[in-house]
């Protein structure tokens, strides 16, 4: 009576346990979907591989737009509370950053033409703007600097998405915001002129790549032409000697840059997603427009 018992109790938990399991699913899954608009997914295996290959194409007679962070926001709140030096140390984190990532971009992408902008400018891009915008090498405003090419995507770095966003009509995509789960923070994501991240086979985001993402040590100052400059240092006797150059009153920042930040390793990712557009661009030629459904056009933008 006893084993027969325990086998009716063991299979009765089980098949609460596989119902349960099987519930929690259905519910994850619900709960993974219901934020997608069903109506920008149709079709969409066959929309995405069309509007693809013109994204590519028009990419490439066209400009890839790298959207700088300024994080201008902490920055002034720490002001604001008087803490200038972690203010200064921000404002030197950001910028050599910034321009490290300017200098492998300039070093290593040839894909298309390329322009530097703050993120804070991307309204005026999206207006219209086509100079007053963008950024010369120190990372100023440069009037002179125009942009002559119609079509252009902005690439920024970011998380990838599993988006709620499909192909959006060109009418509405203004009014469209990107939500869905946050994936990995990559190097550089793709995305149209309205910030929607792009869709698979476009070769949309890289990584950073592996490697130990270790801190080192900088001090920075000003030249005399009011250029920021740094100098990597790792002890006392490093640091008397780079200040044994300048003038005793300089001023002297400390900070700290991750290895990700440096000059080279993000060459390394500019150089993957250059070659990834090359390779792309080489499997994909452009769609005859005459021979497209019409409703296919109102997603090429």
């Amino acid at each position: 009576m006893g084993p027969w018992l325990n086998k009716i109790i063991c299979g009765l938990l089980l098949c609460l346990f596989v119902g349960e399991n099987l519930l929690a699913q259905q519910t994850t899954s619900a709960k993974t979907q219901d934020y997608k608009d069903k109506d920008q997914f149709k079709k969409f295996l066959k929309r995405r591989r069309v509007i693809g290959a013109w994204q590519i194409n028009e990419l490439k007679k066209g400009a890839l737009v790298v959207r700088l962070k300024t994080n201008a926001r902490l920055i002034e709140s720490l002001k604001a509370q008087g803490n200038t030096e972690l203010a200064n140390k921000k404002y030197f984190e950001n910028y050599v950053t910034n321009k490290n990532l300017m200098m492998a971009y300039k070093k290593h992408y040839n894909f298309s033409q390329i322009y530097f902008i703050y993120s804070h400018s991307s309204d005026s891009l999206l207006k219209g703007h086509r100079s007053g915008i963008f950024l010369d090498t120190n990372l100023r405003i440069d009037p002179l600097i125009e942009m002559k090419e119609t079509f252009y995507l902005i690439a920024e770095r970011d998380y990838v998405f599993n988006s709620s966003i499909g192909f959006v009509p060109i009418d509405s995509a203004d009014k469209q915001i990107e939500r869905g789960n946050p994936g990995t923070e990559m190097f550089v994501v793709l995305k149209n002129k309205f910030g929607h991240q792009l869709k698979e086979p476009f070769p949309y985001s890289i990584g950073d790549g592996s490697f130990i993402d270790l801190s080192y040590q900088y001090l920075g100052t000003t030249n005399a032409q009011n250029n920021l400059i740094w100098f990597p240092y790792e002890n006392v006797k490093q640091e008397i000697k780079i200040k044994k150059s300048f003038p005793e009153n300089q001023v002297w920042v400390k900070f700290e840059l991750k290895k990700r930040h440096f000059e080279e390793k993000m060459a390394l990712s500019v150089q993957q997603l250059n070659l990834n557009l090359k390779d792309y661009y080489h499997a994909s030629p452009p769609p005859d427009l005459s021979r497209l459904d019409p409703e296919i056009k109102m997603f090429l933008y």
